[in-house]
């Protein structure tokens, strides 16, 4: 496993190097191909690195609160 974190690090995964061996039993468990493990890997990834970003421009623009679709009331403007 040594050089599964040593390559992660030189790529600058350091996201996807912290989670590696959890992804790596969720992939033995599920019985997933390398092809959904790698999708699910670089996932991971992708989500360390712009999680931050997006809940510091969130408190950045100071909304009053955080709204999402699954909350909007579609009964409210049935035209939508």
């Amino acid at each position: 496993m040594h050089e599964l974190e040593v390559l992660l690090s030189r790529l600058k995964m350091e996201h996807l190097s912290y989670h590696v061996e959890s992804l790596l039993e969720q992939a033995a468990k599920k019985e997933l191909n390398y092809r959904e493990f790698l999708c699910m890997a670089l996932q991971q990834e992708w989500n360390g690195r712009h999680q931050p970003g997006m809940e510091s421009r969130l408190k950045q623009a100071r909304l009053p609160w955080v709204k999402t679709l699954e909350q909007f009331d579609f009964t409210f403007q049935p035209g939508i």
